[in-house]
């Protein structure tokens, strides 16, 4: 089966706005749907169905950007000749967008997508090369996510954009050398940065110096459970 045959059947099953009308000596029906591949950002949205009797002529994007549909003609078992249709467009940042279809017959088709940020990325304290000296960390996979660049915010006044480097199992920044002893509340921050908008994911935590020593490559379950004590 072609692939725009089957996105429309795959529509027509779990389908977000359908209409059916008697034309062409049948029923000639009209299926759609708008479907994230990633519930997350940044996400592409495909767009597609079948269209028995209208012609789609273009997609509003969530008012980032007015698609020309692909389209595949056939034929169903109605007597009406069919049209699948295929579009796609990413969105960079979260948050909720309205979908238009603009066809011959109608203009006001339209659902609605919500796009969510990535989840939370979590931080660790490391001592760098003395107990004054802290670097932050970070899963390696959270700081593979699809961002333009990443900044660290020390607490003391000072802050720099870096890129991460791996640190045993994690992946960390630069090593910060803090004047003297406190609490200090390190940001770090990813920019992410698509053709419409950007938008920044940021965590903070907590910096105590001097720092206590821990592995450089912390891999038990002692070591974790003492994270959270």
């Amino acid at each position: 089966m072609r692939r725009l045959v089957l996105f429309a059947l795959l529509v027509s099953l779990v389908s977000l706005s359908s209409r059916s009308v008697f034309a062409c000596g049948g029923i000639c029906r009209f299926n759609w749907g708008a479907f994230p591949q990633s519930p997350t950002a940044p996400s592409t949205v495909i767009v597609g169905g079948e269209s028995f009797g209208f012609g789609i002529l273009k997609v509003d994007m969530g008012g980032e950007e007015l698609v020309s549909p692909d389209m595949e003609i056939y034929y169903d078992e109605s007597p009406c000749l069919g049209e699948g249709f295929h579009a796609q467009h990413t969105f960079f940042c979260p948050g909720t967008y309205t979908i238009k279809l603009f066809d011959s017959a109608n203009p006001t088709n339209t659902t609605t997508i919500t796009i969510l940020p990535p989840p939370r990325y979590h931080l660790v304290v490391f001592q760098g090369d003395d107990d004054h000296e802290a670097y932050v960390a970070t899963n390696v996979s959270s700081a593979q996510r699809p961002f333009s660049y990443s900044m660290v915010d020390w607490g003391d006044g000072s802050s720099e954009n870096f890129s991460y480097a791996l640190r045993g199992s994690y992946a960390g920044t630069p090593n910060h050398s803090y004047a003297t002893d406190g609490e200090y509340t390190a940001t770090i921050k990813h920019h992410y940065e698509g053709q419409y908008c950007s938008w920044d994911h940021t965590e903070t935590i907590l910096v105590k110096i001097p720092v206590v020593a821990l592995a450089t490559n912390p891999s038990t379950w002692g070591y974790v459970k003492s994270m959270y004590r």
